[in-house]
């Protein structure tokens, strides 16, 4: 480290203090907490057979885009959810494979013309697009983990929750462009109207079983 004195927390632990940066370069920050939610239900899910019933709610005060519903080993797009919105999820999009939706999953012919081989289309590793990083990062193991991406998923590895898809447990995720937490220098806000933010809300849900209601 080219810097002698070490940063430190305040009392509250709500504040770095001290800390270097070096000029055009970048530092990544990660928080991690625990609390009971206290916001308004979310969803109620059932499952008949393989597929998904009930409603879900977006229990936020702010507009979610590209909301997505994962349910077991298929994912729904449901675009655009308002604030306190609901919707049924017995009517739902046509559905697609999550694979498929991360991978770029596709028929590909083969040169005789007879034959036809399922490939993936090759990660981005050089992507700034945010949206498709941390959509790889939620389910990096279902993606296809190292093989796939040839990256690492060592600094990071708490935000995939692969392990939880099945037909016992459905996922809600929704992007905003509202921020969910501010970057700031002494009193005064390090970011503008001008600066880029992207918050990541996501649900687990437990998904009840229509014959004995229970999840």
């Amino acid at each position: 480290s080219p810097w002698r004195v070490a940063y430190h927390f305040s009392p509250g632990h709500d504040r770095i203090v001290g800390l270097p940066m070096q000029t055009w370069s970048t530092r990544s920050f990660t928080g991690r907490w625990n609390a009971p939610w206290t916001g308004g239900a979310v969803a109620d899910v059932i499952r008949r057979d393989d597929e998904p019933g009930g409603q879900l709610t977006n229990p936020l005060n702010v507009e979610l885009d590209r909301c997505l519903f994962v349910f077991d080993r298929w994912v729904y797009d449901l675009g655009r959810l308002g604030p306190g919105e609901t919707i049924s999820l017995d009517v739902l999009p046509e559905r697609t494979e999550l694979k498929t939706l991360l991978t770029g999953l596709h028929n590909v012919l083969e040169e005789r013309g007879d034959t036809m081989t399922r490939q993936v289309t090759l990660y981005e590793a050089d992507s700034v697009d945010l949206p498709y990083i941390l959509r790889t990062m939620m389910f990096f193991e279902h993606a296809g983990g190292r093989h796939y991406t040839h990256l690492s998923n060592q600094y990071q590895p708490f935000v995939d929750l692969s392990y939880l898809l099945g037909p016992d447990r459905a996922m809600f995720i929704g992007l905003s462009g509202a921020p969910a937490a501010v970057l700031s220098r002494g009193d005064q806000p390090l970011t503008d109207d001008a600066s880029g933010h992207l918050t990541v809300y996501r649900f687990v849900l437990p998904v009840k079983d229509t014959k004995t209601g229970e999840p």
